[in-house]
């Protein structure tokens, strides 16, 4: 007991009213002991201890600050770095089985031949059932060069696979292509630490391959490392313009420049964005905006516009602690407070000093909302039902390798499916979705069938924001007639 109070009067000694502190501690001393004495049941000093930092960082009232088990932080660290020992598999819960959702090109997974919809049953004899997918890639990943065990059960087949496990790297860019004769396309989904490479890479083999305009898709996109947000944007700007600005107590107050050369030039670009673009992703849009580099289209952002370090702890955990918040140039703070419905106006840097909007979030140029799903369209996302079916069909009928159609037949059977799964709909509500069925069984049975490149190539002629950001660059040969197709 006097070693955890001795830790806690260390970890305060440097702040705040000394005094109050140390009466502070006291009071916890004594309440930790009157529980382990007394409680009708004995209570281990350690969660009761970790108990009271949760609810420390509780009190910050916080959403981007918290405490992370040991797990937690191997997981960001994972996310961060882009590389990991595994094997290659994309996993999820899909009718309360551990299933593989994907396999990652050039991973020991593809080449052992593990399918999309494989039930992985056993991982080194050790039954998999009840576990959640952190628990799972726990177990799965591990030292390059050593061996895992997967049981797999496929089709009514149970079988073991031995895997040697590798660095696997984490593709910040799953998709990249022409998509019109002058029109490229990159989705970047990460900002992990070769984003930014990766993409000045890719946006030249596309300029290459004869493209003049670019759309760049950053939804659900939560960000990731400041530093790589701020190179990304400058992939866009010309030297000298502010990118980002983050202001904290500790810290002080930093700028972030565009130092690299302009390389591709002054290419009409329109950006993506949705409700799950965050953090980095809303630098890089945002200082778009704000030199009006070009049109931001899709949905508010998230809105997260804070500045979060990493504190390692003894335990193996960390605390994750916001230490500043972030301002682009316009001076717009992106961060958004619970329940703000203020609204500030501001103005762009560039020469048509537009009007953009503060009070969290970038506000697109074009705002451009999906569809709201249906009942029936809900239930079946919510439960995984499109893989599910699309999976156990296609093993079954391998004529749709040649052409992918959704004919009658597929329909009916898919509604014995989703009433074999006591899903309720009528006749009325199946039709009223019947497009957005169509549509979704196509991309499942595509990436099933064809890998992850293909299922974007189905998902993109259906995707209307995407179209939208299509028709705005078709209509426009250069930025400025980019923007002079925006109504006032």
């Amino acid at each position: 007991m006097r070693k955890v109070f001795m830790i806690l009067v260390f970890l305060f000694t440097f702040s705040g009213d000394r005094a109050n502190i140390y009466r502070s501690l006291r009071v916890f001393e004594r309440v930790l002991s009157l529980i382990q004495t007394n409680y009708y049941q004995e209570v281990a000093a350690e969660s009761l201890i970790r108990g009271a930092l949760e609810g420390m960082i509780d009190a910050l009232d916080d959403p981007h600050s918290d405490y992370m088990t040991e797990e937690e932080y191997s997981e960001l660290k994972i996310s961060t770095r882009g590389e990991f020992g595994g094997v290659g598999i994309q996993i999820g819960i899909r009718e309360e089985k551990l299933t593989v959702i994907s396999t990652l090109e050039g991973t020991p997974a593809e080449r052992v031949g593990l399918m999309a919809g494989d039930h992985i049953t056993h991982v080194d004899g050790e039954s998999t059932k009840g576990w959640t997918t952190q628990q799972a890639a726990q177990h799965i990943r591990g030292k390059p060069g050593t061996e895992v065990i997967l049981t797999i059960e496929r089709g009514g087949e149970v079988f073991d696979v031995t895997i040697k496990r590798e660095i696997i790297k984490i593709n910040p860019i799953p998709y990249f292509n022409l998509v019109d004769e002058e029109i490229g396309y990159v989705r970047l989904a990460s900002f992990s630490r070769r984003a930014e490479s990766r993409l000045e890479r890719v946006i030249d083999s596309l300029f290459e391959a004869g493209a003049k305009k670019l759309i760049f898709d950053l939804r659900n996109n939560s960000g990731g490392l400041l530093d790589q947000g701020v190179g990304v944007a400058e992939l866009f700007l010309p030297p000298g313009k502010l990118i980002v600005e983050t202001k904290g107590r500790r810290s002080g107050d930093r700028k972030f420049l565009s130092r690299v050369p302009d390389r591709w030039g002054d290419y009409p670009l329109v950006v993506l964005v949705n409700r799950g673009s965050a953090s980095a992703s809303e630098i890089v849009a945002g200082a778009i905006q704000d030199w009006e580099r070009g049109i931001i289209l899709g949905e508010r952002t998230f809105g997260k516009g804070s500045v979060q370090n990493v504190f390692p702890l003894e335990d193996g955990g960390a605390l994750r602690l916001t230490t500043a918040l972030w301002y682009i140039a316009s001076g717009r703070c992106i961060n958004k407070k619970e329940n703000d419905t203020l609204r500030p106006e501001y103005k762009t840097l560039g020469p048509r000093r537009r009007t953009v909007y503060g009070g969290g979030g970038i506000t697109p140029d074009i705002i451009d909302t999906l569809p709201t799903m249906t009942r029936l369209e809900q239930e079946i996302y919510r439960r995984g039902l499109f893989f599910t079916f699309s999976v156990g069909y296609a093993q079954h009928h391998p004529e749709l390798k040649k052409e992918i159609t959704i004919t009658p037949g597929i329909l009916d059977s898919f509604k014995l499916f989703l009433t074999k799964h006591e899903i309720e709909f009528t006749d009325e509500e199946f039709s009223q979705s019947e497009e957005m069925i169509r549509y979704r069984l196509k991309i499942e049975f595509a990436g099933y069938l064809h890998g992850l490149r293909a299922r974007y190539e189905y998902a993109l002629p259906g995707d209307p924001q995407f179209q939208h950001a299509l028709q705005l660059l078709r209509g426009a040969s250069s930025t400025d007639e980019l923007f002079s197709n925006l109504e006032p």
